[in-house]
């Protein structure tokens, strides 16, 4: 859809999937420089749907969640080999039905869960800082970023044109 060189821009279409024949187009946009991306899924079903997930894998648990489902904020922090990786999700709250971490013994199949209420239309932001980067050192730094992305969905930039 768009091809940079400061956004890119796709879309992925699914097979219908579930008993619920789920129709899903997913749209991605990825920002130069930026460490969210945003989601905006269309959905349709033949019939109704309880709910859609939204996850971030915990991989083999040894990392810290944190769920403000209140704020629609939500982080895994964890060492991988040398380094600390965040991982992140910035969501409407008024969306969210509720939010918990399926813990398992299977590696990479634990994962922090995000249901929210059917809707056509599922928007959010995902995305991940790594210390090695230099952009975060500490879990405070990765929450840090995390509230800043709340605050830039909460005020987009409106531009003007005037005469």
């Amino acid at each position: 859809i768009a091809s940079g060189p400061l956004r890119t821009v796709f879309e992925l279409t699914y097979a219908p999937w579930s008993n619920y024949n789920v129709n899903e187009t997913k749209r991605i946009s990825l920002d130069l420089g930026a460490n969210f991306s945003k989601f905006v899924i269309t959905l349709t079903a033949d019939a109704a749907v309880p709910n859609y997930t939204v996850g971030i894998t915990m991989h083999e648990n040894k990392g810290e969640p944190n769920l403000k489902t209140s704020e629609g904020i939500f982080r895994y922090w964890e060492q991988i080999d040398d380094a600390n990786v965040g991982e992140g999700i910035v969501i409407n709250p008024s969306i969210i039905d509720t939010a918990f971490a399926h813990v398992t013994t299977a590696k990479d199949q634990s994962n922090l869960l995000i249901v929210t209420k059917p809707a056509k239309t599922l928007e959010y932001y995902t995305g991940f800082a790594w210390a090695k980067s230099g952009q975060v050192a500490t879990v405070a730094d990765w929450d840090l970023m995390l509230e800043k992305q709340k605050q830039i969905i909460a005020h987009p930039l409106q531009v003007a044109i005037t005469h």
